[in-house]
Formats: structure tokens, C-alpha cells, sequence
């Protein structure tokens, strides 16, 4: 009698969510000059407003979706770490970044 969904999310982002909160509080703060992002940047990071992620679950509850797996992500296109951090840096921050080598991260 137990109906199951799986929402298989992007990076929830927004209302407090702590995926993103490091970028962005960096460039609020400004205490470096440019925002990190790792390596090429180039690996694609979906994401979702929570808000959207939240109506997504009410509707799959109200309409009765027979749907077990649904993918929930935002329509942003090539969502790349790069582009992320960039749109971060160019809103609240300095615009720049700067690529982390891997290796070098703990």
C-alpha cells in the first residue's frame, strides 16, 4: 500500500541550502580575490532551487504521478562548476576566478 519516489536532485540551492553557501559567502565577504572552482570546471552540476524541488514533491503527491524515479533539475544550460562559480563571482563578488588544482585539495 506504500507508494515510493525517488526525486533524484541537483544541488539544491537557495533559502539556506549548504551546497553553494562557501562560494557565496566568500564573495560577499571578499576576503579573497577570486572564487575556487576545481580543475577544468568543466563536469556538469545540475542544480534546483529548493523551492522548486519542494513544489516538484507536492505535485507528484497531488496529480498522482506513476512516474518511480523523476530527475528534478533546473532548465540552466551546460551547467558547468565553471560557469557556477563564475555567475557567483560576477553577481556578488569581484568576477574572477580561479582554477584549484585537484591534487592540492585535502
Amino acid at each position: 500500500m506504500l507508494k515510493v519516489h525517488i526525486l533524484c536532485c541537483g544541488i539544491r540551492y537557495g533559502l539556506g541550502e549548504g551546497s553553494l553557501y562557501h562560494h557565496f559567502k566568500q564573495a560577499w565577504m571578499q576576503k579573497i580575490q577570486s572564487l575556487q572552482f576545481v580543475g577544468k570546471g568543466n563536469n556538469l552540476c545540475p542544480t534546483i532551487h529548493i523551492i522548486d524541488l519542494a513544489r516538484l514533491a507536492k505535485r507528484v503527491i497531488d496529480d498522482n504521478i506513476v512516474k518511480p524515479y523523476i530527475f528534478a533539475v533546473d532548465r540552466t544550460k551546460n551547467p558547468t562548476q565553471k560557469r557556477i562559480v563564475q555567475a557567483i563571482s560576477n553577481g556578488i563578488g569581484t568576477g574572477k576566478i580561479v582554477s584549484e588544482d585537484p591534487e592540492k585539495i585535502p
